[in-house]
């Protein structure tokens, strides 16, 4: 069904402030996080970090919200991670340079880290505290306000160098609003156990849908990652059937 509309006086004070709060610290924290890389290669390991959350998501959704889970849920959560770092890193998974990374510039780490965390507190607050609650422009709004304000102060300056980038921006805001709405009302009503195990797929299609875009051929081995990125989703979501 479709999220009705309601009064601010209606909406728990705890979805609104304290889930407002966790949906712009995520926002604020990863783009920091991703703004602070030195270069492509720490950018990815930063989303590497932050791709955390549908691990924490399931994790924290095991007190708060009562999900039952069998032990399959360790090696599924496992085998999946694995298959977002084989994506990620094009099948090198070299943790010697991500520890060396980690050690010489800790802070973009710590930041996705703590993102990561703030979204998956975020996931089952909302479904706690949400109760058909739409307040997703809201939070939107308070986010780019920040932003804007956080870009005026660095004395940054934006430039287009013709109408492509402009069409870029908007198919990308389009996405970006779209997705979050619809990922809204699936926290709110849809089942947390497969929408978690589900949104491990949200980095191999994000990687999937830029080569697209940027006319650039997915290497053989980005496919092998998305095999155990499906076969870890599935143990997954067995382990929610079968406890």
């Amino acid at each position: 069904g479709k999220l009705r509309l309601v009064r601010l006086r209606e909406i728990s004070r705890i979805y609104l402030f304290g889930c407002g709060s966790l949906f712009v610290g995520y926002n604020l924290l990863f783009s920091q996080a991703v703004g602070l890389a030195t270069d492509n290669h720490q950018a990815l390991e930063v989303a590497l970090i932050n791709y955390l959350w549908p691990c924490i998501i399931i994790l924290l959704a095991r007190p708060m919200l009562g999900l039952k889970t069998s032990w399959l849920l360790i090696p599924g959560l496992v085998i999946s991670f694995i298959g977002v770092c084989w994506c990620l890193t094009e099948g090198s998974l070299d943790l010697a340079a991500f520890a060396a990374n980690l050690q010489s510039r800790p802070l973009p780490y710590i930041l996705a880290f703590l993102g990561a965390i703030c979204w998956g507190l975020y996931c089952n607050l909302t479904r706690l505290y949400g109760k058909n609650s739409d307040c997703i422009g809201l939070f939107f709004l308070v986010v780019a306000a920040l932003l804007w304000v956080k870009f005026c102060i660095s004395g940054n300056t934006i430039r287009f160098t013709g109408v492509r980038p402009v069409i870029d921006l908007a198919v990308i805001g389009i996405i970006y609003s779209a997705s979050y709405a619809l990922w809204e009302i699936g926290v709110q009503k849809g089942n947390m156990a497969l929408l978690a195990t589900c949104s491990y797929f949200i980095p191999v299609l994000s990687i999937l849908f830029s080569s697209l875009w940027l006319s650039v051929q997915p290497p053989h081995v980005f496919w092998y990652g998305v095999g155990m990125v499906v076969a870890g989703s599935l143990i997954c979501w067995a382990a929610t059937k079968n406890a």
